[in-house]
């Protein structure tokens, strides 16, 4: 193969690479739906992993409440050793006369209760004499020297190991008002995790927005440069035929000039209105998308301030409150408590011999009644009350202030839809009139100074058409927020 022939193919697959490269840049272009941009904002935010967490522990935290009402098991195992040693000396004092009762004289057995029961009772119906002879045929006595010796003791390892079992019975509320607590904390937890979804959705929208605002905007820059673009040869051609002159070409360049340089800005500001939305739904801010040239469907659905997560976390507040204000009084209430426990002691020796071996069940009732601690209960109450009093106020407050923002964000749509439809009507207006000015200025009827100002207008009035638009999409956006149906 000669030179030329391998010159010729190198440049063929050239071309073909940068075909390729050009097609695969194409197609890395990601085209975002509204749907898709809000699913990967949920999925991607930081805020809404968090509040989904706090659920989660609020949920465990729960489920420890609920714990209290079963039994607690435990096992205890002490063990000790001691050097502790020693003796004890006991001494009984002597008594040489020890009344007994004499063994039957015929069995030489002794007598049992019942038969001396009889017989005393007999004697005593005697005479004294006869009482003094009973007493002499059955009582004697033996002799008893005294005690004197020494106990030995040593402590020694020492074992003890049990088992309990503790049942709350009764415990004035405190459990029953805790696991309540527990339960709205779970339930507030949920809405605010809903609230921290509609905000993102919300923050999602506004940008999805801003991005199909600023490509419209670049467009309108670029038909306005078109315009000056076709005004400004038309004019260098009358200037070449010395029907115009070069100030009027000036005008028309310094025009120009302008159109290219908002043409730049809008080039910069849907740049910056890409990378925001990147942020948002959590990519990389160079990641190279594109939205959908109009503005998402979206309908105005109807809706009231108790839809708002933010009407049902302040009634949940005010719910936790007053579970807050029982578990206070439960503190002036009587407690009931049962205790089951098995221990076995080993240890501890006397006189050689071990005196712990063994085991022992025991049961316990526990009834605790308060009765006077300095007020310390009472005034947690009365400041439980007071926290009460005020999230009500708070409540009443907030729901009120959510009242004035769903009746602005009805005002603002209703506004917004009129300046729709008046720009609309302007924009019509503006292109009929930029068409009369520029049939009559070719015409030679007007001049090129009122020509350029009819321009000027059109892409004014084109650039309100789209900042209205804008503004109509986020008072929907803003009208379903305040009414609690963003994410409905």
């Amino acid at each position: 193969m000669n030179s030329i022939g391998s010159k010729a193919v190198s440049r063929v697959m050239a071309i073909i690479c940068l075909t390729g490269s050009m097609a695969e840049g194409v197609t890395a272009q990601t085209v975002l739906t509204i749907e898709k941009c809000r699913e990967m904002a949920i999925e991607n935010n930081h805020e809404i992993k968090a509040a989904a967490s706090k659920t989660e522990s609020v949920r465990s935290t729960q489920k420890s409440y609920r714990a209290n009402y079963l039994p607690t098991i435990s096992a205890n195992v002490i063990g000790a050793y001691s050097t502790m040693s020693g003796e004890k000396d006991v001494n009984i004092p002597a008594n040489n006369e020890i009344p007994v009762f004499k063994p039957d004289s015929k069995t030489f057995q002794a007598q049992d209760a019942a038969t001396l029961g009889k017989m005393i009772v007999g004697a005593k119906q005697q005479d004294p004499a006869s009482q003094m002879a009973f007493a002499q045929n059955i009582a004697g006595y033996v002799f008893f020297p005294g005690l004197s010796t020494t106990i030995d003791y040593e402590v020694g390892p020492v074992l003890v190991a049990g088992v309990s079992l503790e049942q709350p019975i009764y415990m004035g509320g405190k459990i029953a008002n805790a696991t309540k607590l527990a339960g709205m904390g779970v339930e507030m937890a949920e809405k605010n995790e809903e609230l921290t979804k509609a905000n993102i959705v919300e923050l999602t929208d506004q940008a999805y927005a801003l991005v199909v605002k600023a490509k419209e905007m670049s467009k309108v820059a670029e038909k306005y440069n078109a315009v000056l673009k076709e005004l400004m040869a038309n004019v260098v051609k009358a200037k070449e035929r010395g029907m115009k002159t070069g100030s009027d070409v000036l005008k028309v360049r310094v025009k120009l000039s302008e159109s290219e340089l908002a043409i730049q800005k809008a080039e910069n500001g849907l740049k910056l209105a890409k990378m925001n939305l990147c942020h948002i739904t959590g990519q990389a801010l160079d990641s190279d998308i594109d939205v959908a040239d109009e503005y998402p469907a979206i309908s105005v659905n109807e809706g009231s301030v108790a839809m708002r997560p933010e009407s049902a976390i302040l009634s949940k507040k005010v719910e936790i409150a007053e579970a807050k204000t029982k578990i206070e009084r439960s503190a002036l209430l009587p407690e009931v408590g049962a205790m089951l426990s098995y221990n076995y002691v080993n240890g501890l020796k006397v006189m050689d011999e071990k005196v712990f071996n063994d085991g022992s069940f025991t049961a316990l009732v526990k009834i605790k009644i308060p009765i006077f601690n300095c007020g310390k209960s009472s005034n947690k109450v009365k400041a439980a009350k007071s926290t009460l009093e005020e999230t009500r106020l708070e409540q009443q407050n907030l729901t009120e202030k959510m009242e004035l923002e769903l009746q602005r964000a009805k005002n603002n749509m209703s506004e917004a839809e009129k300046e729709s439809a008046v720009a609309e009507k302007a924009l019509e207006e503006a292109t009929e009139n930029m068409r009369a000015s520029k049939s009559m200025y070719d015409n030679g009827v007007e001049t090129l100074t009122d020509y350029m100002e009819a321009q000027l207008l059109w892409q004014q009035a084109m650039a309100t058409k789209v900042n209205a638009d804008y503004q109509l999409y986020l008072s929907k956006v803003d009208m379903n927020r305040a009414g609690g149906t963003l994410l409905k």
